[in-house]
């Protein structure tokens, strides 16, 4: 039933299914730390679910029946699951000054400077960006599809774009060599 709910979870708010995960098997906290060698503890937040059944239940329950309930349980771990990360990541842009408003650069300006300040890694053998996707509120979506239509067509925010890339490229190459081989 457990790992039932564990492969249910991703299914249900699939940019978990895109988060490394590791298993903590001990303790309520742990040190995180990060690329630029600063750190800081992590504390483990208790995420829970409910639901309840009576024996009469149980004992007539279906497997379909079952399979409901643990979507059900699945959907509210994950929806707490993603809050805290979307916090956690708001944190992290708030206290870095990695915040991109599009209020202040508009939305084209705004895109481009997002690109700009995310760390990107890449495949060395096509040189294309690794692990890159852009979380957007449903409300939005059509609408930023839209708009990124439209700025493919501009010659200028398509050469500034693959500027940006190049530049990119190059940090992460200067990061791959830079990097220790362990024994």
């Amino acid at each position: 039933m457990l790992r039932l709910l564990q492969r249910r979870i991703p299914q249900v708010e699939p940019i978990l299914a895109q988060v490394g995960r590791s298993r903590m098997h001990e303790g309520r906290l742990a040190r995180i730390t990060r690329q630029h060698e600063s750190a800081e503890d992590m504390c483990f937040p208790a995420h829970t679910a409910d639901f309840t059944l009576t024996r009469a239940q149980m004992r007539r329950m279906s497997i379909e029946e079952l399979l409901t309930h643990v979507t059900g349980l699945a959907q509210q771990l994950a929806s707490q699951q993603s809050e805290l990360m979307f916090d956690r990541i708001r944190e992290a842009t708030e206290s870095t000054g990695n915040v991109v408003s599009t209020r202040q650069l508009g939305a084209k300006e705004a895109f481009l400077e997002m690109e700009r300040r995310v760390l990107t890694d890449f495949d060395p053998e096509t040189l294309q960006p690794r692990n890159m996707f852009i979380v957007v509120h449903p409300s939005q979506a059509e609408k930023l599809i839209r708009l990124a239509t439209e700025w493919e067509k501009d010659p200028e925010f398509v050469a500034e774009r693959e500027r940006i890339r190049q530049v990119k490229i190059e940090e992460w190459r200067a990061r791959e060599d830079s990097r220790k081989l362990v024994d």
